[in-house]
Parts: structure tokens; sequence; C-alpha cells
């Protein structure tokens, strides 16, 4: 599937809940969660997960990708648009080794399919 002609909406998030490694739990389920590693998050639902479409949740998948080692930009274009990049630095070559970077006409759009770009490269490249 190819996530830069997706829209900004549920089935892109979905798309990046997964390549951060959460579990999907349906919407219909008794006790929405989601599970990272041995973190189990009850505050909010799965499907609040918003990274595409609103700047809480694009802000969330900026902090969980620095944790994961990735630096991030974001620029304003002169289209009118927003460019969002992910760089990852190996500190032992001394040198970026990861840098993924998309445009699209909203910023929370564009960094969250960065951000699943450049978790996608990792894993396989890894």
């Amino acid at each position: 599937m190819d996530v830069r002609t997706m829209t900004a909406g549920p089935e892109l998030d979905a798309v990046l809940a997964r390549a951060l490694g959460y579990e999907w739990i349906p919407p219909d389920a008794q006790a929405p969660f989601v599970t990272l590693g041995h973190w189990w998050i009850h505050d909010e639902p799965v499907w609040h997960f918003t990274p595409s479409t609103t700047w809480d949740g694009a802000g969330q998948v900026i902090e969980e990708m620095r944790r994961l080692g990735w630096d991030y930009i974001l620029q304003s274009l002169d289209s009118g648009g927003h460019g969002a990049r992910f760089d990852k630095w190996d500190v032992g070559l001394n040198r970026y080794v990861a840098s993924v970077a998309e445009e699209s006409e909203s910023a929370p759009h564009a960094i969250t399919i960065a951000a699943i770009l450049a978790l996608r490269s990792e894993a396989e490249h890894a």
C-alpha cells in the first residue's frame, strides 16, 4: 500500500499505529486500550489516535519518533503546503544513516506519512 496517496483520516492513522508497534483494538471492544511493548495505555481509546488530522496527534508522533532516535524538521513550503522530515543519526558513524521526507497541504498529514515511511525504511534495512 502506498501511503503517499492515502488521505488523512482513520485508515492512515491505523497504518501508523501498526508501524509504531501498537496493537490495533477494534472500536467496539469493551475496554479500549493499546499496548506498546509491556505498556498498556488505557487513557485514550485507540480510535482517538488521530495523528494525520490533529496537531495533538502529530505531536504524539513526533515525541514517539524522537524517543526512537529520529530527529524531526517541519518546513513551510512556498507552495503553501508543509514538508516534514525525519532523520536518523548514527553516533558511531558520525553521520545521518536515514532521511525520509514528505510534503502535504496539512502538516499533521505530512508528519504522519513521513513517520510511516521512516519506520518502514528502518524495519527493512535494520
